[in-house]
Protein backbone atom coordinates (compact mmCIF):
# COMPACT_ATOMS: atom_id res chain seq x y z
CA UNK A 1 0.00 0.00 0.00
CA UNK A 2 1.12 3.57 -0.85
CA UNK A 3 2.09 5.44 2.19
CA UNK A 4 0.77 9.55 1.55
CA UNK A 5 1.59 12.36 3.62
CA UNK A 6 -0.98 14.41 5.11
CA UNK A 7 -1.14 18.05 2.77
CA UNK A 8 -1.33 20.51 5.87
CA UNK A 9 1.26 18.91 8.47
CA UNK A 10 3.31 16.05 6.34
CA UNK A 11 2.61 13.19 9.63
CA UNK A 12 0.96 10.09 7.82
CA UNK A 13 -2.35 10.34 5.93
CA UNK A 14 -5.50 8.42 6.80
CA UNK A 15 -7.86 9.78 4.50
CA UNK A 16 -8.30 11.13 0.94
CA UNK A 17 -11.15 13.99 1.69
CA UNK A 18 -12.91 17.17 0.26
CA UNK A 19 -11.87 19.88 2.38
CA UNK A 20 -13.18 22.91 2.83
CA UNK A 21 -12.12 24.85 0.00
CA UNK A 22 -13.29 21.56 -2.30
CA UNK A 23 -10.13 20.44 -3.43
CA UNK A 24 -9.47 17.18 -2.50
CA UNK A 25 -6.87 16.29 -0.15
CA UNK A 26 -4.49 13.60 1.75
CA UNK A 27 -4.80 13.89 5.52
CA UNK A 28 -4.69 12.79 9.10
CA UNK A 29 -7.48 12.67 11.19
CA UNK A 30 -7.13 15.71 12.99
CA UNK A 31 -6.04 17.87 9.72
CA UNK A 32 -9.42 16.09 8.37
CA UNK A 33 -11.11 17.49 11.35
CA UNK A 34 -9.84 20.91 11.12
CA UNK A 35 -9.76 20.92 7.27
CA UNK A 36 -12.58 18.48 5.96
CA UNK A 37 -15.76 19.54 4.53
CA UNK A 38 -17.92 16.62 5.64
CA UNK A 39 -18.18 15.06 9.23
CA UNK A 40 -18.75 11.67 7.48
CA UNK A 41 -17.55 9.16 4.66
CA UNK A 42 -18.72 8.57 1.59
CA UNK A 43 -18.94 9.51 -1.85
CA UNK A 44 -17.61 12.33 -2.32
CA UNK A 45 -17.27 13.18 1.19
CA UNK A 46 -14.20 11.09 2.36
CA UNK A 47 -12.25 7.80 2.02
CA UNK A 48 -9.96 5.89 4.48
CA UNK A 49 -6.71 5.22 2.98
CA UNK A 50 -6.54 1.87 4.44
CA UNK A 51 -9.62 0.68 2.56
CA UNK A 52 -11.89 0.51 5.15
CA UNK A 53 -15.17 2.56 6.12
CA UNK A 54 -16.85 4.35 8.80
CA UNK A 55 -19.96 4.92 6.87
CA UNK A 56 -23.04 4.09 7.89
CA UNK A 57 -24.51 0.69 7.41
CA UNK A 58 -27.38 0.46 4.47
CA UNK A 59 -30.65 -0.24 5.83
CA UNK A 60 -31.78 -3.65 4.67
CA UNK A 61 -34.89 -2.64 3.60
CA UNK A 62 -32.77 -0.31 1.14
CA UNK A 63 -30.78 -3.54 0.44
CA UNK A 64 -33.88 -4.93 -0.39
CA UNK A 65 -35.37 -2.61 -2.67
CA UNK A 66 -31.61 -2.20 -5.04
CA UNK A 67 -31.92 -5.96 -4.94
CA UNK A 68 -35.19 -6.37 -6.02
CA UNK A 69 -34.79 -3.93 -8.72
CA UNK A 70 -31.56 -5.60 -10.31
CA UNK A 71 -29.29 -2.81 -8.99
CA UNK A 72 -25.95 -3.71 -9.36
CA UNK A 73 -24.27 -0.95 -7.82
CA UNK A 74 -22.31 -1.24 -5.07
CA UNK A 75 -22.61 0.32 -1.57
CA UNK A 76 -20.97 3.25 -2.32
CA UNK A 77 -23.68 4.23 -4.99
CA UNK A 78 -25.83 2.91 -2.75
CA UNK A 79 -25.21 5.20 0.16
CA UNK A 80 -25.32 8.17 -2.74
CA UNK A 81 -28.42 7.82 -3.54
CA UNK A 82 -29.99 7.52 0.26
CA UNK A 83 -28.32 10.63 0.33
CA UNK A 84 -30.52 12.27 -2.25
CA UNK A 85 -33.36 11.58 0.09
CA UNK A 86 -31.71 12.39 3.82
CA UNK A 87 -31.03 15.72 3.10
CA UNK A 88 -27.14 14.94 3.05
Amino acid sequence: MLKRACNFCGKPATYDFRGTDGRWAYGCDSCRQEFGLFPTDGVGKATKLDGSTTRREIPAEIRQIADAFGFEGGDDEIEAMMGLFDGE
